[in-house]
């Protein structure tokens, strides 16, 4: 199979090297300009068969000038049926049989996921509850930070979502409800996002457990989880870990124009954790784009064990009680960066679309306003892009100097994309995107009709594809 990520980023540092001791950085752009202009012209319809697979690879090698994050080639995939493709979902590792509980029994994952919405559109909603769904998880759990977001009618509609508008009777139930935890947040509830976060998370976690839902992962309604099959992988996580923090990859931006980022955004800037720091160094456009790779933040985000005691310790992690030191221990936690390693449920990374589209970073900063330059009015925001978006948007009337601004800081030149993708520290990914279109296109097959019931507390009855996430059909069959 292809090379593992840390192989591929030394071999491609090292031809980096190569190529920019021979012939300068101008021989490294010119080479990978060529093959950039080429992928993003190519018919993604050759990847379609590289799709549901456990593993995914660092894609590298001689021949190439690019870094594509894919699952593995799979010569028999083309002669499957659909039945079978999406049963599928490769071999896996067989180094343990942590799958089974005391008794020898199959042990049965459901999977949740809780987010704080606003600003987001219909769009982008559907596209990620239809991704997830299919990828594995059983139940949504979606607070509106807005309560009287026109978005709610229609996403109450999808049966995956569980629907919660963050009113004012809300906020008084959950002092009732769980009053020690919510004391402590309560001073920063109208002036920090992550203060809300932290607490409609909190509640998340009280409705999967009275829904019998094993694991919960918090991300924002711009990320996703990047994995061919979560009841896998969650199903191969040791009964010792009681977290997994996922470090997350940042999009890089093509042009401005962004309408549904799940589909549209395919290039990703790896974890600067996870990046060669020499190649960092050498390749990294740092006078125009300054020293740090993200914009935002590149610590992962979290999914825990749904169990006593558990709470969000802020909005990356959890840990057992209210405290900061009581946060789940190095031995209780796995961290994954997405590389190819040799275990049962393959690994996974969490793909973050910030600022996708200048109508969506133009939209958020208005909804954010002039906020502070501290975190919880202590904590310095050192974001840099975070306070000059906030800024640019503030001081454009029209709008015209903040899409300026907008896309000299936020999108990337093809050049740059050459360069980046060249030495690995921006992959290409396509399966969320291409699992999207295929959802879409199994839609439209005529005939084809998708049979599913409710997911329940056990996890939920089998369709005809074998397996509780079928694609919709349509918005309201979610």
């Amino acid at each position: 199979g292809s090379p593992t990520i840390s192989r591929s980023f030394a071999e491609g540092g090292e031809r980096a090297r190569s190529k920019i001791g021979d012939n300068g950085m101008d021989g490294v752009q010119s080479a990978g300009r060529k093959k950039i202009q080429q992928q993003l012209e190519e018919d993604s319809e050759e990847y379609w068969r590289k799709l549901h697979k456990t593993h995914y690879n660092f894609s590298s090698n001689e021949e190439e000038t690019g870094s594509d994050w894919l699952p593995p080639d799979d010569d028999d995939a083309a002669d499957e049926s659909p039945e079978t493709f999406l049963r599928r979902y490769g071999p896996g590792e067989q180094l343990d049989d942590d799958d089974e509980d005391d008794h020898g029994n199959k042990r049965i994952v459901t999977l949740g996921i809780a987010m704080l919405v606003r600003g987001v559109t219909l769009t982008n909603l559907h596209s990620f509850v239809r991704y997830h769904r299919h990828i594995g998880f059983d139940k949504i759990f979606m607070f509106f930070d807005d309560p009287k977001d026109p978005l709610i009618q229609d996403v109450q509609k999808w049966p995956i979502v569980q629907t919660i508008a963050c009113d004012n009777a809300f906020w008084e139930g959950e002092a009732v409800r769980d009053p020690e935890f919510f004391a402590r947040w309560k001073p920063h509830l109208k002036d920090e996002v992550m203060a809300r976060q932290t607490l409609v998370v909190n509640r998340a976690l009280f409705e999967a457990k009275q829904r019998g839902i094993n694991w919960l992962l918090h991300i924002d309604a711009d990320e996703a989880l990047l994995v061919s099959d979560a009841k896998a992988y969650f199903r191969y996580v040791p009964q010792s870990i009681n977290q997994v923090r996922f470090l997350n990859w940042e999009c890089a931006l093509q042009h401005p124009d962004v309408d549904d980022w799940f589909k549209e955004v395919k290039f990703f800037k790896v974890n600067p954790k996870s990046m060669d720091q020499d190649i960092l160094a050498e390749t990294w456009p740092s006078e125009k784009r300054g020293n740090r790779p993200f914009v935002g933040y590149d610590n992962g985000k979290s999914a825990a064990r749904v169990q006593d005691g558990v709470v969000p310790m802020g909005v990356h992690v959890f840990g057992m009680g209210d405290g900061p030191k009581s946060g789940f221990s190095e031995n209780e936690t796995r961290v994954d960066d997405g590389r190819n390693v040799k275990r049962r449920g393959g690994s996974a990374v969490v793909l973050h679309y910030i600022n996708a589209g200048f109508d969506h970073w133009f939209r958020k900063y208005q909804i954010l306003g002039d906020f502070s330059n501290h975190y919880f009015g202590q904590t310095p925001i050192e974001l840099p892009y975070h306070l000059k978006s906030r800024e640019a948007v503030r001081e454009s009337k029209s709008g015209v100097m903040a899409r300026r601004f907008f896309t000299k800081n936020l999108c990337f030149t093809n050049e740059e994309l050459s360069l980046l993708n060249h030495v690995g520290l921006i992959v290409r990914v396509l399966h969320v995107s291409n699992t999207l279109d295929r959802l879409s296109m199994f839609a439209e097959l005529p005939g084809l009709k998708v049979e599913e019931e409710p997911i329940s507390e056990g996890g939920g009855k089998k369709n005809q594809f074998g397996t509780t996430a079928a694609p919709p059909t349509t918005v309201a069959d979610l």
